[in-house]
């Protein structure tokens, strides 16, 4: 009847009868149904990668498109491994290990180890700047007064004698680095909420080497990041695979939607637009400026 209709959707109910003679399996019969029947679900991890593994890009692979135009919108970098990222509109100089001070300093527990947004997500409201002016590296955090600390790795003697030494695993890789004293210290414990966090920043005597790196002999440097000097994003491949995905919270069925956050997850230093999705999957190199740059790694 019409008390049936609730926000013109017929709503109603089932009655079940569990008597002496029901067994587990016949529950569990009917809660079978109500889940698969019923019940409407986000589709998991596993099967996000299997529906974008076996989807077929419309984009043609062979011959590679013509590249009408390519913009490099930003420069990204990540003075703190894991924390939020310094964005550049304009220039930015590079070492011989990536972008300066590229993922430089990396947050470690009591017992040493690298913490990491896959064990502390709160680590993105960390907001990194730097005045290149006074090389500085100011800190940011929500409700509490910045720090600062200098970027500038000074090795006289007197550094030496009060830096202490340490170690800790970044994807595996020994890596020592200087401590940065206890003033900063405490901010990071009183701002992500855990005790005897310390910071620690890369030691420039101690080398990481780029394991997909070696190219005639040659080992390239590689800072705190995981597997290369840079990290490419396009912003329109980044716009394609978001229309792909249905169950993506952020995106809406417009031009309206943040692609600048989503862009921002894949947490890369090189943002780039071009007219195409996906054709920087045929790259094998890019030149920016005076720098050429070479393809080593491809994320699928």
């Amino acid at each position: 009847g019409s008390n049936d209709i609730i926000d013109c959707v017929p709503t109603g109910s089932v009655r079940i009868s569990v008597g002496y003679m029901t067994e587990k399996t016949n529950l569990d019969t009917v809660y079978d149904m109500i889940v698969n029947c019923y019940v409407r679900k986000k589709i998991s991890p596993l099967d996000r990668r299997e529906v974008l593994t076996n989807y077929k890009v419309d984009v043609p692979l062979r011959p590679a498109p013509i590249v009408k135009q390519v913009r490099l919108q930003k420069i990204c970098i990540y003075p703190i491994k894991s924390a939020a990222a310094f964005k550049i509109t304009t220039q930015w100089p590079v070492t011989y290990k990536g972008l300066k001070y590229d993922r430089e300093w990396v947050i470690v527990n009591g017992n040493g180890v690298a913490i990491t947004q896959k064990n502390e997500q709160k680590l993105c409201l960390i907001r990194p700047q730097i005045d290149a002016n006074k090389n500085f590296l100011r800190l940011s955090f929500p409700y509490m007064s910045d720090i600062q600390i200098p970027c500038t790795e000074s090795h006289t003697e007197n550094f030496i004698k009060t830096a202490t030494m340490c170690q800790t695993k970044v994807c595996g890789d020994r890596i020592e680095g200087y401590d940065c004293g206890d003033e900063v210290a405490e901010w990071l414990s009183d701002a992500l909420c855990k005790t005897g966090l310390r910071l620690l920043r890369q030691s420039a005597d101690v080398k990481r080497i780029f394991k997909n790196g070696h190219q005639k002999g040659v080992a390239k440097e590689i800072s705190l990041a995981n597997q290369a000097q840079y990290l490419l994003i396009n912003s329109q491949s980044v716009r394609w695979l978001a229309s792909k995905v249905d169950d993506w919270e952020d995106v809406q069925y417009s031009d309206e939607f943040d692609l600048e956050g989503v862009v921002d997850r894949f947490r890369g230093n090189l943002i780039i637009e071009t007219d195409t999705p996906l054709v920087e999957n045929d790259w094998t190199g890019l030149k920016i400026g005076g720098i050429d740059l070479k393809v080593s790694v491809k994320k699928e």
